[in-house]
């Protein structure tokens, strides 16, 4: 279930997660966390690759049979993408569409990146999001929407105000060029204030379509988010997930 060479898939990946120290490197079944979601990765695109600042990761993806780049320190995901892409297109391996896979999402739904993907249509940037019955948790990011599905805002708060809610899920399908200029971009306050990228974005006049995805497993953040995707594979036997 492969797309074209047109779309490229980066996973941004760091061992120094705060939460959750060399989550990367965890065991889920035998297997690696970032070599579990590269593997669901490839079952979506023909192209996917692991940008990480870590030698560790990057022998481990490497023993897997996947491709790497190394990119030094990055403040966030999506500069860390821009830096590996850039890399990339110098090498002449550039792209049509570039997807930023989170890198510790092992239960990532293969069918919800194509999707994404193929709904960029001739926007800057694609995202999705699902309906969310309690929005009271303000690390569940809300989104709002107008015409075309296009984004109007995001926020930690409960909005709209009464409903009907939407929780963000944080994978992107970007075109090249509205990559570099997201990480280009002057800070804006709005993003300060929410701790928000996108919202950047929004304020300097980027267009960020949002498509209706299955909310899907969520990533790895937590040792309880660790344990339950453990069992997961646990359950699946090997070489099962």
């Amino acid at each position: 279930m492969a797309r074209a060479s047109s779309t490229l898939a980066i996973l941004p990946a760091r061992l120094g997660s705060t939460r959750l120290p060399r989550k990367m490197l965890a065991d889920l079944g035998g297997q690696p966390l970032v070599v579990r979601t590269l593997a669901r990765a490839r079952q979506a695109f023909a192209r996917v690759v692991v940008a990480t600042d870590s030698p560790e990761i990057a022998d481990v993806v490497t023993q897997a049979g996947g491709a790497v780049v190394l990119t030094g320190e990055a403040p966030n995901g999506t500069t860390r993408v821009a830096m590996a892409y850039a890399l990339l297109a110098a090498r002449g391996e550039g792209a049509e569409v570039v997807v930023n896979v989170q890198a510790d999402e092992p239960l990532v739904d293969p069918g919800a990146l194509l999707a994404l993907a193929d709904g960029i249509g001739d926007f800057d940037v694609a995202t999705g999001a699902a309906p969310l019955d309690d929005a009271s948790n303000p690390a569940r990011v809300k989104v709002v929407t107008g015409r075309d599905g296009l984004a109007l805002y995001f926020s930690r708060s409960a909005v709209p105000y009464g409903g009907p809610f939407r929780v963000h899920l944080g994978v992107y399908a970007f075109r090249p060029a509205a990559l570099a200029l997201a990480v280009s971009l002057p800070e804006h306050p709005l993003e300060h204030i929410e701790r928000l990228e996108q919202l950047r974005w929004l304020a300097h006049g980027m267009r960020v379509r949002v498509i209706d995805l299955p909310a899907g497993e969520g990533g790895v953040d937590t040792p309880e988010d660790l344990a339950r995707v453990r069992a997961h594979f646990a359950a699946a036997g090997p070489g099962g997930g």
